[in-house]
């Protein structure tokens, strides 16, 4: 079972939640898959995923996209990715 809480926070503060479900096992080299759907329920720009973010997810059970992370301008300080299975 995949279950992802994505959370878009700006000045500390939650401005939205999705929380992406899908009953199959996780699949690592999915995970760009999984932070695509989550970004499109969002409303936002799809993230520039680097290694560091899916060792952090797989290490940690949550990563951070920063605004750098992004290509286009974005209205929020960080996406938020956590590990809910």
């Amino acid at each position: 079972m995949v279950k992802i809480c994505g959370r878009i926070k700006s000045k500390g503060k939650i401005l939205s939640t999705y929380v992406f479900e899908l009953d199959e096992v996780f699949q690592i080299g999915e995970f760009e898959h999984y932070v695509a759907d989550i970004c499109y329920n969002l409303d936002i720009p799809n993230p520039i995923t680097m290694v560091k973010h899916i060792k952090n997810f797989m290490l940690f059970n949550n990563t951070q996209y920063k605004k750098e992370d992004f290509v286009e301008k974005v209205f929020f300080d960080k996406l938020e990715l956590q590990n809910e299975a």
